[in-house]
């Protein structure tokens, strides 16, 4: 949804959307969202991400976007915890616990004796892991125990030839690092809380990760461990590999060059045919995108063909570009909100590709007669498409909601100049 329809709760294709899908797979679930006002929030610090959020009234959907896709999927995740971090790791729903170890590391797997498990909302409740034993929550399970959505497990294993591919992690919930790094409130209990609030009403929710992990985001990447402060308490397969013997370089492992150069044809066709076509809306794929390779060959096609009448202006040609995107630059950060500056590379992308209309023009005037009052009306014709072009794409891409027109006026003066070059 547009981000003003969001805040405004208010869409006229919502209500077909949800008939259509009521229709078709009854008991869907609909989760509007905007990626406009989800992009606003989600670099802001929290306590400006809640001002902004009581402003406008409007919650970020991020979090239901994720429980629900977790339902869909049938997954769940179980924690595990060293000296020094916890760990999430994603597993299917009824997982046993020897393919759940096997999540960290096949050998897990293949040496796995038991796992001691206690429930998070036991930890949860009685505060610390002595009191979960005390209580007689903590258990040990074999190979048939199904391992449940927030189970916190400290996995043995017989690792063989002397290994040790166990961590301890006895402890380390009721130590002060724990306690000083993750004692606040989850993400999970921060949402159970506000549902119990507006409705009493029991649904499946995975439990969700604590949030300060070094990776920085919502849902913890089985992949965040720190190497500096491992020391071998928290199992990492690469601790225990020799280094290869002879390393050879793979050329397949490289990345292509025209992605190293950042060329992406397929993005280059649709912006190319949202140059085309101004009246369309501009796919979501490129937002955003500061690909130079178009613009480029747009400009070297424009001076071409100005060379095929005589006009040798090659420095006039990037020379304008250059001062153009330079004011271009200039106006849209001062027309844009702070938490949506735009780039000087992405403001030469979009006027390199609406340029495009003018290299038509240009190769038209070598092949006809474009001179007087004709010549006038049609240049003014391209002006206004490289205009409507350009102001689209940066209205759309910088959320400048109903200032398109306003973008319009200096894109029309921008290509204007161009236009003199092609007719006179």
């Amino acid at each position: 949804m547009a981000e003003e329809d969001y805040i405004k709760k208010k869409n006229k294709w919502l209500g077909k959307v949800k008939q259509w899908i009521d229709e078709h797979d009854p008991g869907a679930t609909v989760i509007p969202f905007s990626a406009n006002y989800e992009y606003r929030l989600v670099d802001l610090p929290d306590e400006e991400r809640e001002k902004v959020i009581k402003e406008t009234g409007a919650t970020s959907a991020l979090e239901k976007i994720i429980l629900a896709g977790y339902r869909a999927l049938q997954l769940c995740y179980f924690f595990t915890c060293g000296k020094d971090e916890v760990k999430a790791w994603t597993i299917q729903v009824a997982t046993k616990a020897p393919h759940a170890a096997g999540r960290i590391h096949t050998d897990f797997e293949k040496g796995f004796i038991m796992a001691e498990v206690m429930k998070y909302e036991d930890f949860k409740e009685f505060g610390n892991e002595n009191a979960v034993k005390a209580e007689g929550k903590y258990r040990q399970q074999g190979k048939n125990y199904t391992v449940e959505d927030g189970d916190i497990i400290y996995f043995k294993v017989n690792a063989g030839a002397g290994l040790n591919m166990s961590w301890n992690s006895q402890g380390f919930l009721d130590s002060p690092a724990y306690n000083q790094q993750y004692g606040g409130p989850t993400a999970y209990e921060l949402h159970q809380n506000q549902q119990q609030q507006q409705q009493q009403q029991q649904h499946y929710a995975p439990p969700q990760p604590h949030l300060p992990y070094p990776s920085g985001n919502f849902m913890p990447s089985q992949y965040n461990i720190n190497p500096q402060g491992n020391s071998a308490q928290f199992y990492r397969p690469d601790d225990f590999l020799p280094p290869p013997v002879n390393p050879v370089n793979n050329d397949a492992d490289e990345i292509p060059l025209l992605e190293e150069l950042g060329i992406n044809f397929d993005h280059i066709y649709k912006k190319t045919r949202s140059v085309l076509n101004p009246f369309a809306t501009p796919d979501t794929s490129i937002m955003g995108d500061v690909d130079l390779a178009g613009p480029l060959v747009f400009c070297l096609a424009f001076a071409c063909s100005l060379l095929l009448m005589g006009k040798i202006h090659f420095g006039y040609v990037y020379g304008i570009v250059t001062l153009g995107t330079v004011g271009m630059y200039g106006l849209l950060n001062m027309m844009t909100s702070p938490d949506k500056p735009c780039s000087g590379i992405f403001v030469t992308s979009v006027l390199g590709y609406c340029l495009l209309p003018m290299v038509i023009l240009s190769f038209s005037s070598f092949l006809f007669q474009l001179n007087g009052l004709i010549g006038l009306v049609v240049a003014s014709i391209f002006i206004i498409w490289c205009s409507l072009s350009a102001s689209k794409l940066f209205a759309t891409s910088l959320a400048m909601i109903g200032q398109q027109i306003l973008v319009a006026y200096p894109c029309a003066l921008f290509y204007g100049v161009f236009a003199l070059l092609t007719i006179f």
